[in-house]
């Protein structure tokens, strides 16, 4: 993903994804009625039923929702670019909490730390009765990402 940065630098982040959290992620449509409830519901129930086979939990959930497949899994990218575990908003936290009720547990053994946190992107909405959501469930260890600005002249730094 690359973004502008302030002034007339670049930012480029980059991360490092596993094949089994792209093999349980989630896109689906949500027939939103006006209700944030309704959204935190489906992607609590995706997760619920994706955890469960995931294998390398704990895991960190990423969400992104917007208008259209591409734009959702775009913000679920965004979401674990800005995500960060130790802020987590209250979507963020109940999200988590949902998939730690399940009892998957470290690696699918039983317990109560099934997810570390979630990290989530809301796009720009439209007044649609639909929106896409995107999940994925990254193992321990995301995001692995690294994060550099880049000036005109080529000089850069990792932030």
């Amino acid at each position: 993903m690359v973004e502008r940065a302030p002034g007339s630098r670049v930012r480029i982040t980059i991360l490092l994804q596993g094949g089994g959290p792209e093999l349980r992620g989630h896109t689906g449509i949500v027939y939103q009625r006006r209700s944030a409830e309704v959204f935190l519901d489906a992607v609590c129930g995706f997760a619920r039923e994706e955890v469960k086979k995931l294998g390398c939990t704990p895991c960190v959930a990423a969400v992104g929702i917007g208008r259209s497949h591409v734009e959702a899994g775009m913000n679920m990218i965004k979401a674990m670019v800005k995500g960060d575990l130790d802020v987590q908003d209250e979507w963020e936290t109940r999200i988590t909490e949902a998939i730690n009720q399940t009892d998957t547990g470290p690696l699918g053994l039983g317990g109560a730390t099934t997810a570390l946190g979630s990290f989530l992107h809301i796009g720009p909405l439209r007044a649609s009765g639909f929106r896409s959501v995107t999940l994925r469930l990254g193992c321990c260890f995301e995001p692995r990402r690294a994060t550099l600005e880049m000036d005109p002249k080529g000089n850069y730094s990792v932030i």
